[in-house]
């Protein structure tokens, strides 16, 4: 036997045993499977000031498609709230360029917590989320660094929407 055919015959059964384990790529084809009880919920934010805030379009995007959850008004009490309490950002120095003291190296980090509730009852108590994600910075090039970071942000914020599914999915609901 030739080595491509048995180079072939070496995929094919690496595939094969991939898939018998049930190895898949994360968010790529799959829907997230939630609880019945969460088929149908609103997603707010702790003061109601902020309705279309960057992580509640995200959210609500990512919770429609990935999820099929039908999402409805905060007004309908009979549905669960998933509230979403605090959102911070920051961004720090990473390193510091030695011979000119010139900042190389930022850090963006994302905190954002959430909970969920019934009828004033807690569904999932405060659950806290932080994701970070390092970048180079040049500062000659600043205005492209600043789009690089309201791009990376968005990034970042959908990480979280996605950690904000992945713990809903993880939900054992109570039956009463």
């Amino acid at each position: 036997m030739s080595s491509r055919g048995l180079s072939v015959i070496a995929l094919l059964s690496a595939l094969m045993l991939m898939s018998a384990c049930g190895f898949h790529l994360r968010g790529k084809g799959q829907q997230a499977v939630v609880p019945q009880e969460l088929a149908t919920m609103s997603i707010r934010s702790s003061d109601n000031k902020i309705i279309n805030a960057p992580l509640l379009e995200i959210l609500r995007e990512v919770l429609r498609q990935q999820a099929k959850i039908q999402l409805v008004s905060a007004s309908e009490a009979q549905y669960p709230q998933l509230i979403l309490n605090k959102e911070k950002t920051t961004s720090r120095v990473l390193t510091v360029s030695g011979t000119t003291g010139r900042v190389t190296e930022m850090m963006l980090e994302y905190r954002v917590s959430f909970r969920l509730v019934l009828d004033k009852k807690e569904l999932l108590s405060s659950q806290d989320i932080y994701v970070q994600r390092d970048y180079s910075f040049d500062s000659q090039n600043v205005v492209a660094k600043e789009r690089e970071e309201k791009y990376l942000l968005k990034q970042l914020r959908y990480r979280a929407a996605q950690q904000i599914l992945r713990r809903l999915s993880s939900l054992k609901m109570n039956k009463e």
